[in-house]
């Protein structure tokens, strides 16, 4: 067999396949051979009817058709082996079927021709000595009052209103119907004993300010305005106007923030409005940190992937693209169960435009996740940087511990702990090979808000045949969960590092890691890779 390599745009490598005459011959043979075997011919014993006979009934199309695909089949995956080559997708066949049929004869050598998109190779630059400036976070103590507010808000008591208009602060039950500018009703854009916070954030702009003021059973005409990154595309950034009338409203009794209030809100743990607030002090100081930490990360990735050299095949960036599809809709939507399958549901239902808009949208970020992923991936394997066996054991007990008797899957615990203590180690890694110059809001030298680095990783390691440090997942680090919805069942052909957020490491939710790696199971139950059909 014979295969010569054409490189394309996209991480695409095309192939031209010449498979020698007698491969040709055996093929069909034994093709034809399956089928004696196996077609019932009338008068015939299964198997034992001339070939002459089973040509005629089921056709000599059929059976050049049937060979073609078995040696098409074959040479792919031969090709594909014997190239080193490490596909993203299924080969596409780019031969048309007609051409191929009317050039196959038995005796003569077949080619056809093709692509695949392959594993992007990863050329780094500079990622060492680089010297960097970050704005350091600094926690804000207003911050303390404002967590207070809003718990306080959340425990208020609603008390109804019949002798004055809305005002901001309040509740209130309306129904409303949108029109775009044309005067035609917007899609979506309707809704009956909707209840509302009267904040300024809480609607879209214009539409709260407009209902401020109104009395009960009024009707009234509000203009408001979409955001720019409204999900609906077609909506986004557009103005409208609303028909809204007022049918209930209510305003909020808060409670006094007192020891009694405190020692209710926290299950007994606190007993005093000062202990609550040392307590927030010192969680709003962590929360600058980790900010801290990821500014500067995000600055060191960011000096990284500019330097580097990669070709993003378009599956790659198009799976992305529809996990950040899938977090829009669970944030915006509320769907918190939304898996990819529905998501990739919900875009065969939208029309074709609708869905360019909306991958459009999240492609930039998907594309620079994907470079700071394939990056980092890259350091790992340069730098053979790994985890400790017993490192890795112990975070894993320690996580089974958290769960309790909450049921996981034990490998993909395992899998998602190798994801957080290697993100951990490559991030911590770089910190350490890079200067940080720290800055404050006003560019003032400062001193560092980050901890002292790590110890340093145990000599004890594990092997390549135990753990492909190429499947990383840090996605959740930022909001302190991890989040599996990237690791496959089968992670060995999985190079790249989640880098959606590398900074906050200093805490585990066992219940949000049970909840997601039993998710995953579910999910991914039954899937397998499968080789290409040239159908």
């Amino acid at each position: 067999m014979q295969v010569t390599q054409e490189k394309r745009p996209g991480s695409r490598i095309g192939l031209t396949i010449v498979v020698e005459a007698d491969q040709v011959k055996k093929t069909y043979e034994k093709t034809l051979r399956n089928l004696v075997q196996n077609v019932q011919v009338q008068g015939f014993r299964k198997g034992k009817a001339p070939r002459q006979l089973v040509l005629r009934q089921v056709g000599s199309q059929r059976v050049t058709a049937s060979a073609m695909d078995e040696l098409m089949n074959t040479a792919i995956r031969e090709a594909l082996k014997s190239e080193d080559i490490n596909p993203v997708t299924q080969f596409e066949i780019e031969t048309s079927f007609d051409e191929l049929f009317q050039s196959f004869k038995t005796d003569a050598d077949f080619s056809f021709s093709g692509s695949v998109e392959v594993y992007p190779e990863v050329k780094l630059g500079s990622y060492q000595g680089l010297e960097l400036t970050v704005t350091r976070v600094d926690a804000a103590p207003a911050q303390i009052d404002e967590k207070l507010n809003g718990w306080l808000d959340q425990k208020a008591t609603l008390v109804p209103v019949e002798d004055r208009p809305a005002q901001l602060g309040d509740v209130a039950t309306v129904d409303f119907v949108g029109f775009d500018e044309n005067g035609d009703p917007l899609e979506g854009a309707a809704a009956e004993e909707f209840q509302l916070d009267l904040k300024t954030e809480a609607f879209i702009t214009g539409f709260v300010d407009g209902v401020v003021g109104m009395s009960l059973g009024e009707t009234r005409e509000i203009e408001a305005q979409f955001p720019d990154d409204y999900f609906q595309e077609e909506h986004a950034g557009k103005k409208a106007k609303f028909s809204v009338t007022l049918h209930d409203l209510k305003e909020k009794e808060l409670p006094e923030l007192d020891d009694a209030f405190v020692a209710d809100l926290t299950d007994q743990e606190m007993q005093t409005v000062d202990q609550l607030r040392e307590y927030l002090a010192k969680q709003i100081e962590q929360e600058a940190r980790q900010k801290s930490s990821k500014a500067a990360d995000d600055a060191i990735l960011d000096a990284i992937t500019e330097q580097t050299e990669i070709d993003l095949p378009e599956s790659m960036i198009a799976d992305e693209e529809t996990k950040d599809i899938s977090n829009s809709l669970r944030e915006i939507q509320g769907m918190m169960n939304l898996s990819p399958a529905d998501v990739e549901r919900f875009l065969k239902e939208l029309p074709e435009e609708n869905v360019k808009q909306l991958r459009a949208k999240f492609r930039p970020q998907a594309e620079k996740r994907l470079r700071r992923s394939l990056s980092l991936g890259e350091i790992v394997r340069q730098e053979k940087i790994q985890v400790g066996s017993t490192e890795l054991s112990l975070a894993v007990e320690d996580m089974l511990q958290g769960i309790g008797n909450t049921k996981v899957d034990r490998r993909r615990l395992t899998s998602v702990m190798q994801d957080r203590l290697l993100t951990t180690k490559v991030i911590t890694w770089l910190r350490d090979q890079n200067i940080i110059n720290w800055v404050d809001a006003d560019g003032n030298p400062v001193e560092s808000p980050l901890k002292a680095p790590e110890p340093e990783m145990s000599e004890s390691t594990v092997s390549e045949a135990e753990f492909n440090p190429d499947t990383i997942d840090t996605e959740a680090i930022e909001t302190e969960t991890i989040d599996t919805d990237t690791i496959e069942t089968d992670t060995s052909d999985t190079e790249a590092i989640d880098t959606d957020a590398v900074a906050e490491t200093s805490s585990e939710d066992p219940l949000a890691v049970a909840d997601q790696v039993g998710e995953e199971s579910e999910t991914e139950d039954g899937d397998s890779s499968e080789d290409s059909d040239s159908d």
